[in-house]
């Protein structure tokens, strides 16, 4: 996963992102980089969905403990449930938090 999405994760899916907002699933505070990688690299052993309407493959997953949260929206339970879009090469596009599917 390179810088450039490790940032925009950053930025959409954390608490004080720049882009953060109620509809937005978010990681705990105090994951790290290096815990996006690892998550990243779980959710590639999970079953490919797509290509979607933007043409980009989905993977959905558990990865196994509660560092996410589901949207306010979706009223901020823990998850350990994951959404990981990425391009048919493999590359990350994002990845959210979800409520179990």
């Amino acid at each position: 996963m390179n810088e450039r999405a490790i940032d925009d994760i950053r930025a959409y899916h954390f608490r004080g992102g720049a882009h953060a907002a109620p509809a937005k699933g978010v990681f705990k505070d105090g994951v790290t980089n290096e815990g996006l990688e690892k998550i990243f690299n779980k959710g590639l052993e999970a079953e490919m969905k797509g290509p979607n309407k933007s043409h980009y493959c989905e993977r959905v997953f558990d990865y196994g403990d509660n560092v996410r949260f589901t949207s306010e929206n979706q009223g901020s339970q823990r998850t350990s449930w994951v959404m990981l879009v990425h391009s048919k090469y493999g590359d990350a596009i994002t990845m959210f938090p979800i409520p179990k599917p």
